[in-house]
């Protein structure tokens, strides 16, 4: 067996017997973990951790187990669950179980462990929490393999801003979010649902200014584009996370 230690976030703890938990975590080189904790539910010895706190690792992995053995553990960063609005409960509980879901045993992804790092260090003000979902759904699409440019149409290639503007001025055109990205009207022979606006407020969300919040976007816009966005990705990946059910129906309202 291997000694090991390293920094990792918990994804999700299932009860398993009477007294034990199986936990999964997203370890910064192994990717995803999982690991029975014996003894860990109830008394005074109890795990009292939750999805999304950030903890040192010690533990034992051997070649060919889906399991390895916490010999210990130690907090480095802790969420404040009882600080949380609901929406922002919400959204936190659906990007973990996404994370849990892409996430690959042996595979380390430093996309989705710098995610789950500003997760836990953004201030979430509140009537804001989109902004961070907005944000996590297209780093997500560009881990998994489903990125958006927003700059042209993934089929003909035209740009959707017009030339030799200084500002973002998006075209008087429709688009629809194929699997390739966005595709224009002229292209898909129809119009399509997605508007200027849009296009315009995913690509402001993409840039480094977003969560800083001087990148205005109004909060129904952003519902908008959180549900297409995750819709695509969700029927791409072939996922249907436990936690979207509350989730669309805080973007739907």
């Amino acid at each position: 067996m291997k000694q090991c230690r390293e920094q990792a976030f918990l994804l999700r703890l299932v009860p398993y017997k009477d007294h034990d938990l199986i936990a999964h975590f997203l370890g910064q080189t192994s990717g995803l973990l999982g690991a029975v904790l014996y003894r860990a539910r109830g008394g005074k010895e109890g795990f009292s951790y939750q999805p999304g706190d950030k903890l040192e690792l010690d533990y034992l992995s051997q070649e060919g187990s889906d399991l390895v053995r916490v010999n210990s553990f130690s907090p480095l960063a802790l969420i404040r669950p009882h600080d949380f609005t609901y929406p922002r409960f919400l959204c936190h509980s659906f990007l973990v179980d996404l994370v849990t879901r892409i996430s690959v045993p042996g595979q380390a992804s430093p996309g989705l462990f710098g995610l789950m790092e500003r997760m836990g260090t953004w201030a979430w003000p509140p009537q804001e929490e989109l902004r961070f979902v907005l944000w996590a759904l297209d780093r997500i699409g560009q881990e998994t393999g489903y990125p958006v440019d927003p700059k042209v149409c993934a089929q003909c290639g035209k740009a959707t801003v017009k030339p030799g503007e200084t500002e973002w001025v998006v075209r008087k055109e429709t688009y629809e979010l194929e699997e390739p990205g966005l595709v224009c009207a002229l292209c898909l022979g129809h119009p399509g649902s997605w508007s200027g606006a849009e296009v315009k407020a995913l690509a402001l969300s993409q840039s480094e200014a977003f969560l800083d919040q001087k990148q205005p976007i109004p909060v129904p816009l952003m519902a908008q584009l959180c549900l297409k966005l995750s819709r695509r990705l969700l029927v791409a990946l072939e996922l249907a996370p436990k936690s979207l059910g509350l989730f669309e129906r805080l973007l739907l309202g």
